[in-house]
Order: structure tokens, then C-alpha cells, then sequence
């Protein structure tokens, strides 16, 4: 058990399973973690099992509470070797006053630096998971590996954030109208378009699920 930044912390217990269960099968949530099933047993007997890594010193699953021990959110340090450990598992109920998820991911590094005295964080961010993925460039990471899923949805991010406001409002009241009238002229311009993102998704599920 321990307190900082106004957060308690402890590791997991076969009691939290339905605190887990919850946040792991909100769609909306865990749409970047790997798949929970909503069957609280079968929660409790991966807990079981996970306890026994936590007693080898190889994974370590927190559960974060205000200091009214209300319960917020959980993150997790895993694959703990002598140069590295893993972040992961990161999830945090909307409930969870603002700011809260991101203390609870600084709090699992510190306990990695410097209770586990491991000097390199490594941490896998899910294809599409832009927002998460933006967090984590603030820290500088170096690049390992990366999913060329990634790259696509982040560009398009990005390019669609530098149009500036004014304009994007604008193109989308044009749009509003756009087929009132039937189908608009010049809708054919945007078939070299359509092809080319096509072409695109073609290449990435190639080279991801073909490769030899």
C-alpha cells in the first residue's frame, strides 16, 4: 500500500476482479487493450495466476483509489528483466477526476526507476491509439518497433489539425448541402482519392498479415 500525488496504490487482489472486469469490457475504454472476458471467476483465476509472477518479481498490477478508497483505475509494470520493465494495462474509469490516469502512469514508472531500480521503461501503444501515442512522445521515447497502422490514422490526425478552424467550419457547412440536390458535380475527383487510400490499406494488411 502506498500514497502519492493524492492517489492510494496497491497491487491487485481477487477482490478487485469485478472492479477489473468493469473497465476491461467497456468497449469504449479498453478498445486498445487485449480482450477480457465478462466473467468475473475467470478474472479471479487469472489473479491467482498472475500472483505468482508478482512473487517472482515479474509482474507487478496496480489498483489506484482517491483517499476515500474509491476506485479509479489500474496500470501495470510486466516482463520486469535486470535492464528493462514494461508499462502496460493502462486504464483509468471516467469517473476519475482529471489528470488522474496520467499520475497513475508517472507513479508505475517511479516505482520502476526507482523501487525496482530498473533503468529502462518500455512501453507498446496500440495501432490507432493516437491520443495515448501523443502521451507518450512527450517523453522522448526512443523507437524499438512500430506497427505501420500507426502511421496512417496519426498523419491524417495531424493534417486535419492544421487546417485551421475558420476553414474546417466552413467546409463543413458547404458539406451539409453537398446533396441536396442529387449527386454533386465533380464527385468523380475524388475517385484518384478513394483509390489511392485503398491502395494504401491494401499494402499495410499485406505486410502484416502476408508477410512471409
Amino acid at each position: 500500500m502506498g500514497e502519492k500525488y493524492g492517489l492510494n496504490f496497491r497491487l491487485v487482489e481477487e477482490k478487485d476482479a469485478d472492479f477489473i472486469v468493469k473497465l476491461r469490457t467497456d468497449e469504449r475504454l479498453a478498445r486498445y487493450l487485449h480482450q477480457t472476458d465478462n466473467n468475473i471467476s475467470k478474472q479471479k483465476e487469472w489473479i491467482q495466476k498472475y500472483k505468482q509472477k508478482e512473487k517472482d518479481g515479474l509482474d507487478f498490477y496496480y489498483i489506484f483509489e482517491d483517499l476515500k478508497n474509491q476506485q479509479l483505475g489500474l496500470s501495470r509494470i510486466y516482463d520486469v528483466q535486470k535492464q528493462s520493465f514494461t508499462v502496460g494495462s493502462w486504464i483509468f474509469s471516467p469517473n476519475a477526476p482529471l489528470g488522474t490516469s496520467i499520475l497513475g502512469d508517472i507513479i508505475v514508472k517511479e516505482i520502476g526507476f526507482e523501487n525496482l531500480d530498473i533503468g529502462k521503461c518500455l512501453f507498446d501503444v496500440r495501432k490507432g491509439n493516437i491520443h495515448v501515442l501523443k502521451y507518450h512522445m512527450t517523453y522522448h521515447p526512443t523507437k524499438i518497433n512500430e506497427d505501420d497502422l500507426i502511421i496512417l490514422p496519426f498523419l491524417i490526425y495531424f493534417s486535419l489539425k492544421l487546417i485551421p478552424k475558420e476553414i474546417m467550419d466552413e467546409c463543413k457547412e458547404e458539406a451539409k448541402d453537398m446533396w441536396k440536390d442529387g449527386k454533386p458535380k465533380r464527385w468523380h475527383y475524388a475517385i484518384p482519392i478513394i483509390i489511392i487510400y485503398i491502395l494504401i490499406i491494401a499494402i499495410i494488411v499485406k505486410n502484416i498479415f502476408f508477410r512471409n
